[in-house]
């Protein structure tokens, strides 16, 4: 399993990415992600007493293999030093 770093424009975009590669099913009229997952949402960097939030939508997901091609409008991050690790 190989952890991904994510960012879409807004939390509609994730979710229409996540369809897209197959990953959102639906249960009793409930969506829901059926690959391991941490969402981030807005994301801020905190320096001191003032956060500025960082534009798009973050989010992570833990996948068996690299996806093919990423649908438009996802961006992947590979932070040296990642906020979240999967454990």
């Amino acid at each position: 399993m190989t952890p991904f770093y994510l960012q879409t424009d807004t939390e509609a975009g994730m979710w229409a990415a996540l369809d897209q590669l197959g990953y959102v099913s639906e249960h009793e009229g409930e969506r829901y992600i059926n690959v391991e997952h941490s969402i981030i949402g807005t994301w801020y960097v905190i320096d001191g007493e003032d956060a500025q939030a960082l534009p798009g939508w973050h989010f992570n997901l833990m996948l068996p293999e690299v996806p093919a091609e990423w649908p438009a409008g996802v961006t992947q991050h590979n932070p040296q030093t990642p906020w979240r690790i999967w454990r």
